[in-house]
């Protein structure tokens, strides 16, 4: 059972639609966001004696820690009763930071689309094979060429961390390609286990990183990177917690993520911003480029974690250079990419989903390639050259719908 705590700033989140229940909205257009029912997030003030804040605990309901976030400074306690009321309560001390409910996040794929006759890579080259229009796609054949990669080699480029469902690493186009594995769903922490139970994960995997030149399936728009695969979402309904959330942003920072991919979306959480703040490191060359979902809906809303600063949000386009109309908008939108009708890896073989989680690994498979050419620009430039470097859509400049514009590889390889 989910309890709904409503918040300003969220958008909707729609489910995997992998099976007919899996489209329901996990958050909708009024704001309503899922928490977990029994977790707490409590974030404590600088030099807290620990002990005296967990006499706080008792009067308020909070049976045990589960666990701690280190790159929070904060710890994910088990209550009784409403988390939401808990937390309020917690707030109320001199020796909390914050206290929140582990907000849940979703992976952003709505239904599936019907077109069996789609079967071609348009949002990496679009000769308007789909009946779209061409050159509606991110420029990749001239972007690999640029970025010094067409001969398609399967390592040495930057190392890209996925936080999602897991991976199916014995599929054909991925063998290979996962160099870390961690499953981080509360209360388990497996390492080396990250099995796809659903598929969203494989699906932006195969969009991300599939192996190039192989001669079959799909091509990932960085296939020469490794990949670092943290599994945060679980469950029919490919929801996650915060605290795992933001365990698996700390985790792949630690492991030398140079790009973090997170195609889902929620609620605002102080705990997954304080580990994006970790993983940035104010934009320094050691801090990674984090890149998320902008949402599904069509919503004029917010989504987190794309809104926050360090994060490159990303929204949908079609096979026409059009906003999709799943894609969310908002200010906070940075850029778009290629979201509907997407074909990629999937559970031993390939489909094509469509929504903004799709859109997120064209934008993050950029961002690998700009930081495999230049390894010493900080993470703020990578950001500023993917953000500048796009084709720019819909109204002159920044708009909510397209943010910067639809990214394109080829632009951005030479700056």
């Amino acid at each position: 059972m989910l309890t709904r705590l409503v918040i300003t700033a969220l958008a909707t989140a729609l489910a995997v639609a992998l099976a007919p229940a899996a489209s329901a909205q996990e958050t909708s257009q009024d704001g309503a966001a899922s928490y977990d029912d029994d977790t707490v997030i409590v974030g404590y003030r600088p030099q807290v004696d620990r002990p005296r804040a967990l006499s706080l605990f008792d009067r308020v309901g909070v049976e045990r820690t589960v666990e701690r976030i280190a790159s929070a400074d904060a710890s994910v306690v088990r209550v009784e009763g409403d988390p939401a009321a808990v937390a309020e309560q917690l707030e109320a001390s001199p020796k909390v930071a914050y206290a929140e409910p582990n907000v849940l996040f979703s992976a952003q794929t709505p239904r599936k689309p019907n077109d069996a006759s789609f079967a071609s890579l348009w949002g990496l080259r679009n000769a308007g094979q789909t009946g779209g229009t061409p050159g509606a796609d991110i420029s990749a054949v001239k972007g690999w060429a640029e970025a010094k990669v067409a001969n398609y080699p399967a390592s040495g480029g930057a190392r890209v961390a996925i936080i999602d469902t897991g991976i199916d690493r014995a599929h054909p186009d991925l063998v290979g390609k996962t160099v870390r594995c961690q499953e981080q769903i509360l209360p388990v922490l497996r390492t080396g286990s990250c099995i796809d139970d659903t598929g969203h994960g494989t699906h932006v995997a195969g969009i991300l990183g599939a192996v190039a030149d192989n001669g079959i399936g799909v091509t990932g728009v960085a296939f020469n990177s490794p990949l670092l695969v943290c599994r945060a979402l679980g469950g029919s309904d490919q929801t996650g917690r915060a605290s795992d959330i933001a365990k698996c942003i700390q985790w792949a920072h630690a492991r030398g993520a140079r790009v973090i991919s997170m195609s889902f979306a929620g609620g605002r959480s102080k705990t997954v911003h304080r580990a994006i703040l970790g993983a940035w490191e104010g934009g320094r060359p050691g801090g990674s480029v984090l890149v998320a979902a902008a949402g599904n809906g069509g919503f004029n809303v917010p989504m987190y974690p794309a809104a926050y600063e360090e994060v490159i949000s990303v929204a949908s386009t079609n096979d026409h250079d059009r906003h999709a109309s799943f894609s969310n908008r908002h200010r906070t939108v940075d850029v778009a990419a290629p979201g509907a009708g997407i074909l990629s890896t999937y559970r031993g073989g390939y489909t094509r989903l469509s929504g903004t989680s799709m859109s997120v690994p064209y934008v993050s498979g950029v961002a690998a390639q700009v930081r495999g050419l230049h390894p010493k620009w900080p993470a703020s430039q990578i950001r500023k050259v993917v953000r500048r470097s796009a084709d720019d859509l819909g109204k002159r400049g920044h708009d909510a719908r397209y943010g910067f514009g639809r990214v394109n590889l080829s632009r951005a390889a030479r700056r």
